[in-house]
């Protein structure tokens, strides 16, 4: 944020990665994409926005 991201591109997003960043900047799913292939699928607007957490903590974090 202190660099002025407006838009981040990730394979996956938990929780609290979500919360600290909802509202802030737009999260887009990569969809598997290689990193290369996610840029231009994200400049042809070929992502999907990422508005809720895409997995649940591991089980081994829960308790940490």
């Amino acid at each position: 944020m202190k660099k002025n991201v407006r838009y981040l591109i990730v394979s996956e997003m938990g929780g609290p990665g979500f919360r600290f960043v909802k509202n802030k900047i737009k999260m887009y799913d990569s969809g598997g994409l290689n990193e290369k292939d996610a840029i231009n699928a994200f400049i042809n607007n070929q992502l999907r926005e990422i508005t809720e957490p895409t997995h649940e903590p591991h089980h081994d974090m829960e308790n940490k």
